[in-house]
């Protein structure tokens, strides 16, 4: 008897079992698994119909050919390992120890299909959300131009009868080229990630890019170099931006059905050689001991939510140095060229004229001038809301400004009051503790809140948003 544990098993297995029995094993995974895969000039992607486990890099055809950017890919119509996976978490379920499912666990509700440029397939999750996943080969979000990058589109459905939350996690286990423990970074190759990293979008922020290659610090551009999109894309469907991003030793996020951030270790050799990245969307949350409580994404019966993200080979451009700010200056030059004629007549009178040119050269860069942006305040909303003892205030800002949060009664009575909040550029959260202008805890109800901001130019812009206090 052996056994095969679905997710460190991907890597390795059991070490009890007979080396016959795990060649047997491997054998039969190629004999009775059905491979669909999709490839161009520039990548490829495998995913195995059984349980939906996928890898991917570069195509045969490619300048680097059948080299890896998920772990273990190497060339297409090969069965990938699937140790990347994708987690649902469901009515939040908050036991850490391996209660959120796991897309192996999940059963399949639609069989995968494919196109020359797609795959995709459901698995249906607990009787109670079908999770849609699509796999595609699209324009590169840098640039716009080669089908270099794979979108990847999930799509949860709640199939009951009555209402259910959920929150998604995309684990991705990275390997470039035979490099496991990959070099990480959201800095364009400048600040190497050696230790378990976490961003949040209502605190720190999320970074709009993520780079993974296999060479250390480089001073050159590195030959294979893959990249993630966090945010945006100018040439297609927007990623949907997590509300964390995770870059951890891949031995600290790999459980069945993990629902907790890797909160402390490193990265690197000899022991911890290998990395992954993880994208969260819980739409707001927090985070106690590492296990993630999620607002989650409400679903109504019939009703549907939509995540994406990006990854394939960088475009853009990678800096080998840090940037550089020049320094402009500006050079007058004088030459002075004097000329004196001296003109003798037979009468000894001597003529002198003087002759003085004078050339000037102005070399000059003009100077640049900064002007501000315009204020601008959007509010992004209350998490969570609604709230029992506190609630974090989210609101972006264009520029820098002084704020002030007022909060009303809807009779109009005010409630509490503060000034002098210092608001940056991006995004800013206020926490407000649920207590009156006398620190008495508020009633429940309704409230309405005003956030105000206001320039060193005297220029003011305010904004309304609403939260529920329930005790």
């Amino acid at each position: 008897m052996w056994e095969h544990n679905i997710q460190e098993g991907r890597k390795s297995v059991k070490k009890t079992a007979l080396i016959l029995i795990v060649v047997f094993f491997a054998a039969s995974q190629n004999l009775f698994s059905a491979i669909l895969y999709i490839n161009n000039e520039y990548i490829g992607v495998n995913v195995r119909d059984t349980d939906f486990a996928f890898d991917m890099g570069s195509s045969p055809d490619y300048v680097t050919p059948n080299a890896s950017l998920i772990y273990n890919y190497s060339g297409v119509n090969k069965v990938p390992n699937g140790t990347s996976s994708i987690v649902l978490n469901i009515d939040k379920n908050l036991d850490a120890d391996d209660t959120a499912i796991d897309l192996f666990e999940m059963a399949v509700s639609t069989p995968l299909t494919n196109t020359a440029t797609e795959i995709w397939g459901t698995k249906r999750a607990q009787g109670m959300i079908d999770l849609e996943i699509h796999w595609e080969l699209v324009n590169n979000p840098s640039t716009g131009v080669n089908r270099d990058t794979v979108k990847f589109t999930m799509i949860a459905e709640n199939v009951t009868a009555t209402a259910h939350i959920v929150a998604l996690r995309l684990q991705l286990d990275t390997k470039v080229e035979s490099k496991d423990g990959t070099n990480i970074s959201i800095e364009n190759g400048h600040s190497i990630i050696t230790n378990n990293s976490l961003w949040q979008k209502l605190t720190t922020g999320i970074p709009p890019d993520w780079w993974d290659y296999n060479e250390p610090t480089p001073t050159a551009t590195p030959e294979f170099i893959g990249r993630g999109h966090l945010k945006n894309n100018p040439y297609g469907e927007a990623a949907t931006e997590p509300d964390m991003f995770e870059v951890a030793y891949w031995g600290d996020v790999n459980d069945t059905g993990q629902w907790y951030v890797a909160v402390n270790g490193t990265i690197g050799p000899p022991t911890r050689d290998d990395s992954a990245v993880v994208l969260w969307w819980t739409n707001g949350h927090t985070i106690d001991s590492g296990v993630v409580d999620p607002t989650g994404y409400y679903l109504n019966p019939g009703q549907s939510h939509t995540w994406i993200a990006y990854y394939g080979f960088n475009q853009g451009v990678f800096r080998a140095t840090p940037t550089v700010t020049p320094t402009f200056t500006i050079t007058k030059t004088h030459t002075i060229t004097p000329t004196h004629s001296i003109t003798p007549t037979w009468t000894s009178t001597h003529t002198i004229t003087p002759t003085h040119s004078i050339t000037p050269t102005f070399t000059a860069t003009p100077t640049v001038t900064n002007t501000p942006l315009p204020l601008d305040l959007e509010i992004v909303g209350a998490f969570p809301n609604p709230f029992e003892y506190e609630t974090n205030i989210v609101y972006r800002l264009a520029r820098d400004a002084d704020v002030e949060i007022m909060i009303f009664t809807v009779s109009g009575e005010m409630v509490f009051q503060q000034a002098g909040i210092a608001g940056m550029y991006g995004l800013n959260s206020y926490m407000w503790d649920g207590r009156n202008r006398d620190k008495k805890r508020a009633a429940s109800g309704l409230y309405i809140y005003k956030v105000i901001a206001r320039t060193e130019f005297y220029e003011e812009k305010y904004a309304f948003g609403k939260v529920t206090c329930v005790r």
